[in-house]
């Protein structure tokens, strides 16, 4: 009989139990931009209240007059769910292999992975909403162009345009806004940005952090 090749020798390839490889994505976003938000039918409406309250009235009266006297109310906008499944599929005999073999719970790992896939697709339709140049009149957006980009222009001020997007935002609504998210992309151009270098070198931090 010839020599034995090493795989021959083995007869059967061992598996590696504490390691594994596999595709990994960060985390997902969209939330808190749209937050979730439960309810119990398929189909309704979402209760809207107006502006009354922010109207500035003439309550001046002389004593034994009548009272000023406001109406209010509200209205309903509908809504309506558009159910989603998706489904992964484990034979029953695959799964008893994978649990005897390797160690794996095939039947844990498929609900992992739907809903995974379930969650990106949510994190898309968030994408699509909050990036549409569309959904945004001339006062909340902004190209920066040429040297006015984050990512190395001479003239970028990342702080200034923050800045600017948070008081349209406040003429608005009345409020500050308390979120913001950046891109992969958008952080990394903050990191050299020459604007923000200059700021940090007086906290004592060597380099930028979602903190600062």
């Amino acid at each position: 009989m010839p020599q034995q090749t090493l795989a021959q020798s083995r007869v059967i390839n061992p598996i590696l139990t504490t390691h594994a490889q596999g595709y990994q994505r960060p985390g997902n976003v969209g939330q808190f931009l749209f937050p979730a938000v439960s309810v119990d039918a398929y189909a309704g409406q979402v209760l809207e209240f107006g502006k009354e309250a922010f109207r500035r009235y003439n309550t001046q009266r002389a004593p034994g007059t009548a009272t000023k006297r406001i109406t209010f109310g509200y209205a309903g906008k509908p809504y309506a769910i558009i159910p989603q499944a998706l489904e992964a599929v484990v034979p029953n005999e695959n799964r008893t292999d994978a649990a005897a073999v390797p160690g794996i719970d095939l039947a844990t790992d498929a609900v992992d992975v739907v809903l995974d896939a379930m969650e990106l697709a949510h994190e898309f339709a968030c994408a699509d909403i909050a990036r549409a140049a569309a959904n945004y009149d001339s006062d909340h957006k902004v190209a920066l162009t040429g040297t006015a980009r984050w990512n190395g222009g001479s003239t970028a001020d990342p702080s200034k345009d923050i800045a600017t997007a948070k008081n349209a935002i406040r003429e608005s609504i009345g409020v500050r806004p308390n979120v913001v998210l950046l891109s992969a992309a958008a952080f990394a151009a903050l990191e050299f940005n020459a604007d923000i270098i200059e700021r940090i070198k007086y906290t004592g931090r060597d380099a930028l952090t979602t903190d600062i």
